[in-house]
């Protein structure tokens, strides 16, 4: 998770807080200001521009709220737009979604008088824009709104040169929660953000490098920008900011050894301070960055090891994975997290128990109660598992010689059904190894997958994967197929 972006309109004081125009509710009408004056303020049926805001924003329920749209949307202007979504972000936090499939109609003619007024409107304004961007990634109804982040993205663009450092901040979270891509406004975010960041607040830097990461776009050069002007200012960093600045950082593969040092000394300065979820996510970074820290692995172990039972489940398989990927040695800590795990497997999701298993298998830890239990979890969901979580799974319980015939079984059909071409060549070789050496069968189908992938991609391999590959096929008795000994040969 990531600290929630301040909405700015509603900031009270400061340079961003709402000004006279916003607290009138601007002029009637769409964005251009050319709709009709505004009627008296104590006219119920068609209140005034500034009661029509207060309104909006007053509202305490998502009835109220879109009662209030359906009266009064051909008269929104860009600020009562601005503070409609800021106000449903708010409210549909928690808010039944069958409530969102019976209003469909309201929140489709919301979002094109939305997307008309943001491609449209010449009054409309950075802090607007960001608003709107702001409520409708935190209400949950991004995916339906296509045309709205296209117009959003193409808007803020254009006035990019506006925006204030929480603006260019939360427009990059608002993108990044809402899964819209839009280079061209990253791009621009990134060059803006780049100039700034000595402007930008410790949480604002936080969030941006976070929305950068998740939203899978490379800027090294912000990057840079952000670890120097962080690295000053890093004992003003919450836990929480510290975790999600380095994980960011991790994810990205922004490899800033100095940035790192940085961050594990004001960690360790107050690592009682951290939360679950803070300290699974800075050993994920550190792990990630293959950023060895042993002092820093060290108290994460022990202030962990204190509070396992506050972890999620997604926390454990996480922590776990940490310390097995950083080789660092601690086999009280993995063991606890494999007792805390055992009691709660039916809530892992499937990559949380492909992460575990893989992690305990890594660190050597055999616990033959728990793979048994967490051979049967997978199995009943084996048809959620992606492909790497796959292979993964298979792989641990190869590697600990904890064969299951049935689990096997179910991950050779669902890999043998799934297309290998998003598998990676080191993992082709990883599957044939697992299957090989777990025995229990020759699993033709499967064995056909891999022998078809593995000589069409053949020059992917390195000489290790290599030898696994031809030592697998021959030791699951698959001698027969020449063009993938051929392809191996060449």
């Amino acid at each position: 998770t990531i600290h929630e972006p301040v909405p700015l309109m509603y900031m009270a004081g400061g340079a961003v807080a709402a000004s006279k125009t916003d607290s009138r509710g601007g002029r009637g009408g769409r964005g251009r200001g050319k709709g009709r004056g505004p009627p008296s303020s104590n006219s119920t049926s068609s209140p005034s521009p500034a009661l029509l805001t207060a309104n909006i924003k007053n509202a305490r329920t998502l009835d109220s709220l879109f009662g209030t749209v359906t009266a009064h949307l051909g008269r929104f202007n860009h600020i009562h737009l601005s503070a409609c979504w800021n106000t449903l972000g708010r409210l549909a936090a928690g808010a039944d979604p069958l409530w969102f499939q019976r209003h469909a109609k309201e929140l489709e003619s919301l979002a094109q008088t939305t997307a008309e007024v943001a491609e449209t409107s010449a009054e409309v304004r950075a802090r607007e824009l960001a608003n709107i961007a702001h409520g409708a990634a935190k209400s949950g109804r991004a995916a339906g709104l296509g045309a709205v982040w296209a117009a959003l993205a193409d808007a803020i663009e254009r006035r990019i040169g506006d925006c204030n450092a929480q603006e260019l901040a939360n427009v990059a979270w608002a993108f990044a929660r809402a899964e819209h891509r839009s280079s061209a406004l990253f791009d621009a975010l990134a060059a803006a953000a780049e100039k700034r960041a000595a402007d930008f607040n410790p949480q604002e830097l936080s969030n941006t490098v976070h929305a950068f990461a998740k939203a899978g776009h490379s800027s090294p050069a912000l990057f840079a920008a952000v670890a120097e002007a962080s690295g000053r200012r890093l004992a003003e960093f919450t836990p929480q900011g510290l975790a999600n600045t380095v994980w960011a950082f991790a994810t990205a593969d922004v490899a800033s050894h100095a940035f790192f040092e940085a961050v594990a000394a004001a960690a360790l300065s107050r690592l009682s301070a951290f939360n679950p979820q803070d300290l699974a996510s800075t050993a994920y970074a550190f792990a990630k960055a293959a950023h060895a820290s042993p002092a820093l692995f060290e108290q994460i172990g022990a202030s962990a090891a204190r509070r396992l039972p506050s972890f999620t489940p997604q926390g454990l398989s996480t922590l776990a994975w940490a310390f097995a990927a950083a080789g660092h040695s601690s086999p009280a800590l993995l063991d606890a997290v494999a007792a805390a795990a055992a009691a709660r497997l039916a809530e892992f999701d499937p990559q949380g128990l492909a992460q575990l298993a893989w992690s305990l298998a890594k660190a050597c830890r055999p616990d033959d109660a728990l793979f048994a239990a967490l051979a049967r979890a997978a199995e009943a969901r084996i048809g959620q598992f992606n492909a790497q979580d796959l292979v993964n799974t298979a792989w641990a319980y190869a590697k600990l010689g904890h064969p299951d015939p049935d689990l096997f079984r179910a991950i050779a059909r669902s890999l043998a059904a799934q297309r290998l071409d998003g598998v990676s060549a080191p993992h082709i070789a990883k599957t044939a190894w697992a299957f090989a050496k777990a025995g229990g069968g020759a699993h033709p189908p499967l064995f056909a997958a891999l022998a078809k992938s593995a000589t069409e991609r053949a020059a992917d391999f390195v000489a290790a994967d290599l030898a696994n590959l031809a030592w697998a096929f021959a030791n699951a008795g698959h001698v027969e197929d020449a063009p993938l000994f051929a392809a191996l040969a060449r």
